[in-house]
């Protein structure tokens, strides 16, 4: 059984409500809900939340809902407590975790790194970027010329 998760809590203080902020025409969520309904490997898809409006958008682009306690919806809270409360609802042998603050994918990305996840013996995969990124001003240096990192970012849930 695969899961995948979206953590989405009502209560993000960096911009406020942004899970449902409008984002080319549609809330935010709804783009991570389309791309795990459209993923062939996904068994179940759910939405982990304490806040009544992001269920009820979940629910409105054909999500499952899972309500989370709102002790599990704090500035403080990582992502690991929110994936155990939801694996007590519905168990699963393979967690996908979808950040709704990512919400541009290839098409296909969740099957492919589903996909590749199982061909190895690893127990975790992330998706990311290389990155140049500096601090401003204190690189002048050509870009070409400025190491890069593998980013990946595990936003607040």
């Amino acid at each position: 059984m695969i899961l995948a998760i979206t953590p989405a809590r009502g209560g993000s203080k960096g911009i406020p409500r942004k899970n449902l902020r409008p984002l080319c025409g549609e809330p935010l969520i709804a783009w991570t809900i389309k791309a795990a309904k459209a993923s062939r490997l996904v068994d179940r898809y759910v939405v982990s939340t304490e806040d009544g409006e992001i269920a009820e958008t979940a629910r409105r682009y054909g999500a499952e809902v899972i309500d989370r306690p709102k002790e599990l919806a704090g500035d403080e809270v990582p992502t690991l407590p929110v994936l155990q409360h939801a694996l007590t609802q519905q168990a699963a042998d393979t967690v996908v975790v979808l950040q709704a603050t990512s919400p541009i994918r290839d098409p296909d990305l969740i099957d492919r790194c589903i996909e590749r996840f199982r061909g190895t013996d690893a127990d975790s995969l992330a998706t990311g970027f290389i990155c140049k990124y500096t601090e401003y001003g204190t690189n002048h240096m050509p870009r070409q010329q400025i190491d890069a990192f593998f980013y990946s970012i595990m936003t607040e849930t």
